[in-house]
């Protein structure tokens, strides 16, 4: 996990503080010139509010580089997969370690995911319970349905048994959780759905996400 050793508890102390999730990591809350903050994060930023966007596991700074590979796992992911955690697995425990990091010294932390990172924020959101008071999230039409491969970044053992993204939605009972650009045709209409949770099929803009976030 890279980014978060570079800030000071300082910069964080008091603040709001949201945490944000790209794929692509650190470089994706910048512009071209590698300085100027997009704009939603800018947006955050002018009202005072902290922004924390890590490179977890394999993205950004930490990657690409060669995961963990065991023999015949080709034939069989259990060969791999029933003993090692996936790639999915490992990048939520690092969005996890954020959260617990911002939750030092921050007045309140909320959330932000996008894109297939917007799938980890959402299972990151779901373990962390109270600890993240608003998140919200566009997943761009992702549903565990569609992964197809056993060398996919997104497998994750189980997903599909326990709901896909809606399963994630309906451990979260805490706060408020906003879930843009799922599948009309969810891979589990029957998930419950908490009222802390609304669920919409349109995707969001990374500006959607940011106002939204810094509602009262």
């Amino acid at each position: 996990l890279e980014g978060i050793r570079e800030v000071s508890l300082d910069q964080t102390a008091g603040k709001v503080v949201v945490v944000w999730l790209e794929t692509g990591g650190r470089a994706a809350a910048f512009e071209a010139d590698g300085r100027t903050p997009i704009a939603a994060i800018a947006r955050l930023l002018k009202d005072g509010v902290a922004v924390l966007v890590p490179d977890v596991f394999l993205t950004g700074a930490t990657g690409p580089a060669a995961r963990t590979r065991v023999k015949n796992e080709e034939t069989y992911a259990g060969f791999n997969l029933g003993y090692n955690p996936s790639i999915f697995a490992n990048r939520v425990s690092d969005a996890l370690t954020v959260i617990a990091f911002a939750q030092q010294r921050a007045s309140a932390v909320q959330l932000v995911g996008v894109g297939q990172a917007g799938v980890w924020a959402l299972a990151a959101r779901a373990l962390a319970g109270p600890a993240v008071l608003r998140a919200a999230v566009t997943v761009d039409g992702f549903d565990f349905n569609g992964v197809t491969r056993l060398d996919d970044e997104m497998l994750q053992p189980g997903a599909l048994r326990y709901g896909g993204v809606l399963g994630f939605a309906s451990l979260c009972e805490t706060g408020q959780t906003r879930v843009a650009g799922l599948s009309a045709r969810p891979v589990a209409p029957w998930a419950p759905r908490p009222q802390s949770v609304t669920v919409e099929s349109a995707s969001a803009s990374r500006e959607d996400l940011a106002a939204w976030v810094l509602r009262k």
